[in-house]
């Protein structure tokens, strides 16, 4: 949710004059075409601050993205440092993101030309019948703390596991 605060954040900067339907439909078009791997989303100027040693090391285009490819898409926080809001994101998480961006930006398409209606594309998602497998974790913890440091560390293990689960075998 909050990845997606900021990417509409950022359609409301660029068409601060634009209906609420009209930034929807930017929205849609835009982020359907969006080159994810490549080109960041950046809702402020990226605020340098060179004389204070303790901060952590800022972002950058040049350390980021170009020498690697590793993240599969750039949603960079507005406040200091900069950091990437989605380095968790995986292939298979893109996948399915483009692919709603795709037909939500083909329906609204639909909307414009051809007359439909706009209750169909707020519809509920079938989630159980689109995806046939899933897993489902809960977490607990005795108190707050507790359940911080466990949810960090189930989260960086089920990261690893999507990963391995997506790398091609070579052998």
């Amino acid at each position: 949710i909050r990845l997606w605060a900021k990417n509409k954040a950022k359609i409301c900067l660029l068409f601060p004059n634009y209906k609420p339907n009209q930034l929807l439909e930017k929205f849609f078009q835009l982020y359907d075409t969006w080159d994810w791997d490549k080109i960041p989303i950046i809702i402020a100027v990226i605020q340098e601050e060179k004389n204070n040693p303790k901060n952590p090391e800022q972002w950058t285009a040049e350390k980021d993205i170009l020498p690697n490819y590793k993240n599969k898409m750039y949603i960079l926080t507005p406040a200091f440092p900069c950091m990437n809001s989605s380095h968790n994101v995986s292939q298979s998480t893109i996948n399915v993101i483009k692919n709603f961006l795709h037909d939500a930006n083909v329906y609204i398409k639909d909307i414009r030309q051809k007359g439909k209606g706009w209750k169909d594309l707020f519809a509920k998602v079938d989630f159980f019948n689109i995806y046939k497998n899933f897993i489902e974790i809960d977490i607990v913890g005795n108190d707050s703390e507790e359940f911080k440091m466990w949810t960090g560390f189930v989260e960086s293990k089920i990261r690893r596991l999507t990963n391995n689960l997506e790398w091609p075998k070579l052998y």
